[in-house]
């Protein structure tokens, strides 16, 4: 478990300036997962805020003897997606480049770096902590095949039945007892494409 980027409860309190919180909540979550599974994560994007608590985070480490991570915040592959990325935002929160105060990422830093890249910036003996961490992950996916999570459903219904159910008891609610054909018309389209892909305890999930 790392302690997270900037908005990780560890760098927020750094960033209040509250040290000895940040301390408390570092070792508590170091008490949950034992002392090997928890490790410090420090980034650096060219942020004034990732710098100003660089220090701290390595003081919070040492003291409660956990390894140092460095990680790289990735929302883009390429160097220059960074553009595209900035566009997509813009699309994402129904705004332009040109308008005041949006939100956006600051500087084209946010990529898949190469090893290089980050050892040009963090001493190589963070990286190869970095490296035990990817060593410690165990993940077997089965590429061509559909996993979603099963929900126990609350009543004795199939999930096909509890599905529909909801959807058009919830539709009778929001347009009355005789629905309009057309609401009944996309309502059947919807519900097919949701049983279709297998989304059904998801859809439900979110009801309940």
């Amino acid at each position: 478990m790392l302690s997270g980027c900037l908005n990780g409860e560890v760098a927020q309190a750094l960033l209040r300036g509250d040290y000895n919180f940040a301390l408390n909540a570092a070792y508590q979550m170091q008490s949950i997962v034992g002392k090997e599974n928890y490790f410090i994560e420090v980034q650096d994007h060219g942020l004034v805020e990732q710098k100003r608590i660089s220090n701290e985070l390595i003081q919070i480490a040492k003291a409660i003897g956990a390894k140092v991570v460095p990680t790289g915040d990735c929302h883009y592959v390429h160097q220059n997606d960074a553009r595209a990325h900035d566009i997509m935002l813009c699309v994402a929160t129904n705004s332009t480049v040109n308008t005041p105060d949006r939100f956006s990422f600051s500087g084209d830093n946010f990529y898949l770096k190469s090893y290089e890249e980050m050892a040009s910036v963090f001493d190589e003996s963070w990286l190869s902590n970095t490296m035990h961490v990817c060593d410690m992950v165990d993940l077997d996916l089965n590429f061509g095949e559909i996993h979603f999570p099963k929900f126990p459903i609350p009543t004795k219904e199939t999930s096909v039945e509890y599905f529909e159910r909801l959807a058009w008891d919830g539709l009778r609610n929001k347009y009355g007892q005789d629905l309009p054909e057309h609401i009944v018309t996309r309502a059947n389209h919807e519900i097919k494409v949701v049983k279709e892909m297998g989304f059904l305890s998801t859809f439900w999930l979110f009801r309940t």
